[in-house]
């Protein structure tokens, strides 16, 4: 059986995924993006309520006129950032551009220097984060090995946030939602898998432990 040997393309600095040297016998060359980049909402969506909505009872800011310079990390595979939170933390689709109708593209969340997948697909993100506005604190909770009360989580953060229900029933409406009981469980078992998502504080830093395609 061949040897694969994973060569790193960044997305950052090159718009050419194609590897052109040779292999040496017997070794696959597997090919991964890495790097940022970042899905503004377009203009004539941004006053639309549903990003309304997101952002005042979910705290799920989408970004507009973002770019990959405000963000000080570096990600593996590719992490295309669509929202920010209060928090100074940030969302995207890890390997790829998703969307609502497409679930091959898990999400992850990168807040504080640190990266970890939370959902399968943007649909189960916006699932989890509507039905259970409190993940981030269940994400730290699970990752630190804390208990936690998701009914007090729940209870706290609706205390804070008055239009959470009302807005939380349009979202579901207008974006097909629906209540999975078993998202806090998906988020554990993506918290579990964190190889599949990594971050550094720069692409220096990531070269120290990876090779990059020159």
């Amino acid at each position: 059986m061949a040897k694969t040997q994973r060569v790193l393309i960044d997305i950052e600095r090159s718009t050419d995924s194609t590897v052109h040297a040779l292999p040496a016998r017997g070794v696959r060359i597997e090919t991964v993006l890495a790097g940022k980049t970042v899905r503004n909402t377009p203009q004539k969506e941004r006053n639309t309520p549903i990003y309304q909505m997101l952002d005042d009872s979910f705290d799920i800011s989408f970004c507009t006129n973002s770019t990959v310079n405000d963000f000080s990390f570096y990600p593996i595979p590719e992490f295309a950032i669509f929202a920010v939170d209060s928090r100074g933390g940030c969302m995207g689709t890890i390997g790829g551009c998703g969307d609502l109708e497409d679930d091959r593209y898990a999400v992850g969340y990168v807040g504080g220097g640190q990266g970890y997948k939370v959902a399968g697909s943007l649909k189960d993100f916006l699932e989890m984060a509507i039905y259970y506005p409190c993940w981030r604190e269940v994400a730290h909770c699970i990752r630190e090995s804390l208990p936690y009360s998701m009914i007090r989580l729940l209870e706290e953060y609706e205390s804070t946030h008055p239009d959470t229900e009302s807005d939380r029933r349009q979202l579901a409406s207008q974006l097909s939602l629906n209540h999975n009981p078993r998202s806090m469980d998906l988020l554990a078992a993506c918290l579990k898998s964190s190889d599949s998502f990594s971050v550094y504080h720069s692409r220096e830093e990531a070269e120290a432990i990876h090779q990059f395609h020159s």
